[in-house]
Parts: C-alpha cells; structure tokens; sequence
C-alpha cells in the first residue's frame, strides 16, 4: 500500500520536481508524517509562479530535508506543519529576453471555481518553517546573495496571536458572502551580500538586518474562492551596515 502511494506522490509532483523516486518519500499513514529527502525542484516552473522579469530566470532550487506532520484526526482545529530544513536557489542574468512558456497556466486560481470548503480550510491552516533560505544572484559583472534564517508562515488570529484552533484564526460571514483569513510570516535574520567582478580582492558589501514580521489579512468570497481584497503590513527590524573604506569601494564599484 505504501508503495503505490509513494508512486502515486511521485506522478503528482513530476511537473514540480526533478528526478523524484519513491525512494526519496519516506511515509507513515499512523502518525501522518512523510518525510522527502534531496529534492530538486523545477526551476522553469518557479520561474514562471513568481512572474520574474524576462531579464532574469531561476536555474537551480534544491531542498535537502522536507518533513510534513498532517494530523488525520484534527485536520479542522490543527495545522498541517510542514518543515523544510534548507532552501538553496541559484538566480541568473539572461543575456537575451526568455519568452514564457504557458504549460502552467492551468494551475492559476480561478481557472475552477469552486465553494470555500473544507479543503480551503485546511490549505489556509498550514504552518510552514524554514531553517534557512540562501539566493545566490549571478551575473557577469557582480554576484550576491540572500541568506534569511527561521522562516515561519501560520495563522493567527485578527489581534496576530497565535492560537491552538484554527477556527481562531478566520472570520466568516456567510451572509455577505465573505471570509477573512489571518496570516503572519516572520524571520529571524537576513544576511545580504555582493561583490563586483572581477573580484580583485576587495571586501564584500553587507547588510544585516534582524527580525521582521509580515501580516497578511485576505478577503475571499466564499461562493467561489476568488480574492477580493487583501491588506499587508511589514514590521522590519534593525538594519546594520558597518562600512569600511574598502567596503565603501566595493559598493562605488558594485552600483556602476
């Protein structure tokens, strides 16, 4: 049974991923946790979801450790939690304009409308975490990168506290025709770097910048799941640039 469900993961994921066997998925159906080791994801498709300038496109995004704890017996008052223990994505400069391709477009929202339901629900109450995500960004004339540490996106209630029932964390109005759902996304740290090419040994330019918070309220109607407003608010921490004279080079040589 395990074995054609792994099977089954694996031509569920095939658009999304690269080279996935089943041996890659590890799966407990009594304690709903699956557990997926090395995947590679397909770089096109991301490209694609986060709209990229044409300028740009994604080469490489690798995860060594995703662990999904789903539980079967409190799916409407618990959040599926997923974990991923690191993010690496490589981001380079197209000398020439990539035209996009539209193998996924069927996956846009809206393209089915549907009643916000169960599943809706469920989808909205995940938890995610992120140990760390590192962009590295190259080009020929300079590279940098993006390192942010401990990322967590979940639900909270309308006050953005964070609560043990999802029923908390979503306003409904059935007779408008209207739910509104909570969500908060934070982060510990961001480490930004970058260095002209060629590098002729000057130092590195960085930013340092501590923890920050992003909160999310999204309306959505209820007869068909479609978005009808949505209000975001950014909380950054401290930022940090310590600049030397050699720094203060590097970032003159960076910006031309």
């Amino acid at each position: 049974m395990t074995a054609v469900v792994k099977k089954k993961i694996v031509e569920k994921l095939a658009r999304f991923t690269k080279d996935l066997k089943p041996s890659d998925i590890s799966l407990s159906f009594l304690t709903g946790k699956a557990v997926l080791q090395k995947i590679e994801l397909n770089a096109e498709f991301l490209t694609e979801i986060f709209y990229l300038p044409p300028c740009l496109q994604i080469s490489r995004v690798v995860c060594d450790l995703i662990k999904a704890d789903v539980p079967f017996t409190s799916l409407g008052t618990n959040p599926i939690q997923i974990m991923i223990n690191k993010v690496e994505v490589e981001v380079v400069s197209c000398d020439s304009v990539t035209p996009r391709t539209k193998q996924f477009d069927d996956l846009k929202l809206g393209n089915s409308p549907s009643t916000y339901g169960y599943v809706d629900k469920v989808v909205d109450g995940m938890k995610v975490s992120i140990q760390s995500v590192v962009i590295r960004f190259k080009d020929p004339t300079f590279e940098a990168s993006l390192e942010v540490t401990k990322v967590v996106i979940q639900s909270t209630t309308p006050q953005w506290k964070v609560s043990p029932h999802l029923k908390d964390t979503r306003f409904k109005n059935e007779e408008e025709d209207y739910v509104i759902v909570y969500k908060m996304c934070s982060w510990d740290s961001v480490k930004m770097e970058g260095v002209s090419l060629p590098n002729t040994g000057q130092d590195k330019l960085r930013l340092l910048s501590q923890e920050t918070v992003i909160r999310l309220a999204l309306k959505r109607r209820i007869s068909d799941c479609s978005v009808m407003h949505s209000r975001v608010s950014i909380h950054l921490g401290d930022l940090l640039c310590i600049l030397t004279q050699s720094q203060l080079r590097a970032t003159s040589l960076l910006v031309q």
